[in-house]
């Protein structure tokens, strides 16, 4: 299976750690930092996750917002991708249909929307 995110911890840097940042809204350095670790472990305590300062897949879940029909932002490719359905980067029926499908084959509440639980179960 594909994965768009590695695990990052305390001590890592990189291209990886410039996006956590940015997701973050913190200055990017590439080095995830005290700064970063207490952010993160911040943002992890107010959306209800373990605050461990690790970004694993439930805290990116919980870091990207839903996607449903009609968006348009570069992650919708990479859901198209892991859907086999052709990347043109838009949310349109057909990846909704995809999603609705993926959804029903992983036991989770069928919608075609792209939330915390379903992009943590793809990704």
């Amino acid at each position: 299976m594909h994965r768009t995110h590695e695990e990052l911890c305390r001590g890592d840097s990189g291209e990886s750690v410039i996006h956590l940042q940015n997701l973050l809204s913190l200055e990017p350095s590439g080095s995830f930092d005290e700064e970063t670790e207490v952010s993160l472990q911040e943002f992890q305590l107010a959306a209800g996750l373990l605050a461990d300062g690790v970004a694993g897949p439930a805290t990116y879940s919980h870091l990207h917002p839903a996607l449903q029909r009609g968006a348009s932002v570069p992650r919708v490719k990479e859901i198209q991708y892991h859907l086999q359905v052709s990347p043109d980067g838009y949310f349109g029926p057909k990846t909704e249909e995809a999603v609705y499908d993926f959804q029903q084959e992983h036991c989770l509440e069928p919608d075609g929307v792209v939330g915390p639980e379903t992009y943590q179960c793809m990704f």
